[in-house]
């Protein structure tokens, strides 16, 4: 059970560093120095979508990107920290917009494979 926890983590995590390359033809030339500072970043850093800059990951329970959902809002939250995955919400109405949050490899494992009493 261990590893297909391990395997599904790692499956999402290959898929979204995949879906993140192709925003890369947006870009322009980098600035570091206009970067904002990542001191405080409670949940880690990844580099934004033109690779330039370093900026704070979302929390667990916080909204955030995915681009390998088929859903058409992108780039309105950022991603997720260290050790977490975007999931959709699975609990919304039809009616409602699908929204997508910050889970840690655990719950999400629990999210997507509930266990049945």
């Amino acid at each position: 059970m261990r590893k297909s926890i391990v395997f599904i983590s790692l499956l999402v995590i290959l898929l979204e560093i995949t879906a993140a390359q192709t925003v890369l033809d947006e870009c322009g030339q980098c600035h570091p120095e206009n970067c904002p500072s990542t001191s405080n970043c409670l949940a880690g850093g990844y580099r934004d979508k033109c690779g330039c800059c370093v900026v704070c990951g979302r929390l667990e329970g916080e909204k955030c990107d995915n681009y390998t959902l088929p859903l058409p809002q992108k780039d309105q939250y950022g991603f997720c920290g260290d050790q977490m995955v975007c999931l959709l919400r699975k609990d919304l109405e039809k009616t409602v917009i699908h929204s997508e949050f910050c889970s840690s490899f655990f719950h999400a494992f629990v999210f997507l494979f509930p266990l049945s009493p």
